[in-house]
This record gives structure tokens, sequence and C-alpha cells, in this order.
């Protein structure tokens, strides 16, 4: 009688050191689902309608010449660039930081700014990248930065890229394109379109 009430006693013990850790176990998996959850929703940038900020989309401007390109002009960030039909640019204002995205399955890049920043464009490391090399932007100096494996922020990488950033009226102007790390034929066209407005 006495074995069965140990063995009784035993088994009840078992059974709740299961079934606690099984509860702290559903516990993390909960806390981390939660956590993943709340990166995705501060990592989410506030959108701010493009006729908000003086941005146009023109095609008038050599339709006969490019007629599957249109003419992106930004009066508020001063600056043009063309870029192909199919996209709806979007612009995310982040403070001293907005972003210009343009993405298709075709072509995908950004116009990243820092707005009156007091750094050197020698002292600038995009993403935490150094320069790779240097080229130009509209003839001013740029540093060119490429990735094989993108960015990599925790567990994840971004898409590869290569990006030109250069540094004009005080601001860094950083035009990157993804899922390349040489530039195409379309990359090419928009970087060689990408204009100062000089007001």
């Amino acid at each position: 009688m006495k074995k069965q009430i140990l063995l009784l006693v035993m088994i009840i013990a078992v059974t709740g050191v299961v079934s606690g850790c099984q509860k702290k176990i559903s516990n993390n998996v909960n806390q981390q689902q939660n956590n993943n959850q709340t990166t995705k929703t501060t990592e989410t940038p506030k959108t701010t309608e493009i006729s908000n900020i003086s941005s146009t989309t023109s095609s008038s401007v050599e339709e006969a010449e490019n007629s599957d390109w249109l003419l992106y002009e930004n009066s508020k960030y001063g600056f043009t660039l063309k870029y192909p039909k199919g996209i709806s640019p979007e612009v995310y204002e982040n403070g001293n930081r907005p972003s210009i995205y343009f993405n298709s399955n075709e072509l995908y890049f950004d116009i990243r700014l820092v707005i009156n920043d007091n750094e050197n464009l020698s002292e600038f490391n995009y993403l935490d990248f150094s320069p790779v090399g240097k080229g130009s932007i509209n003839n001013q100096e740029a540093l060119i930065f490429k990735s094989e494996k993108g960015y990599c922020d925790g567990p994840a990488c971004g898409y590869p890229f290569i990006g030109y950033t250069t540094k004009f009226n005080g601001n860094f102007y950083s035009l990157t394109f993804y899922k390349m790390t040489e530039l195409n034929d379309d990359a090419k066209k928009v970087l060689e379109s990408f204009k100062f407005i000089i007001k």
C-alpha cells in the first residue's frame, strides 16, 4: 500500500513538473510571437501622401524619347529622376530621414535622405557599410556601397544592393538599387537621370 501511495505521489509530481514546463514553453512562444509583432509594428514607417509634399509625377518630359518612363519631381527634397511606368513612388516621412521607394518586379530602388547633417561625405557609412569605391550623382562626388547579402539585422538579411551616396546643400542623398550588386541598364538610366533642383 505504501508503495502504491509513493508511486501515486511520484506520478502526480512528475505530471506537475511536465505541465509546468509545457506552460513555460507555451508562454515563451507566445511572448516571442508578441515581440515579433511589436517589432513589425514599430518598424512600419509613417506614410505621407505624395501630393502633401509637393511631389509630382509627369510624363510630359521626354515622352517621345522614353515612352515607358516617367519623371518624378520632389520639390521639398530638391531632386528629380526618371523611372519606369508601373511604379507608384511611396514617400515615408521619418523626421530628418525621409525615404522615397520605387518598387516593381523588375526594378526596386529608393532614395534615402539625411537632412541637415554636419558629417562629411568621407565619414559617411551606409547601413553600417563602408564605401567600396567612388562614383557620382548629378556631377557630385558620391560614395559607392555594396553588399552581396544585404543588410542583416537579427536573424534575417535584406536584398543584395548597390548604393550611391552624395551630399548636396547639407543633406545626404542615398540612391540604392536592390536585388543587384552591379547596375543593370534600368538602374543606370535612373542614376543618370537624377538631378538636383537648384533654387
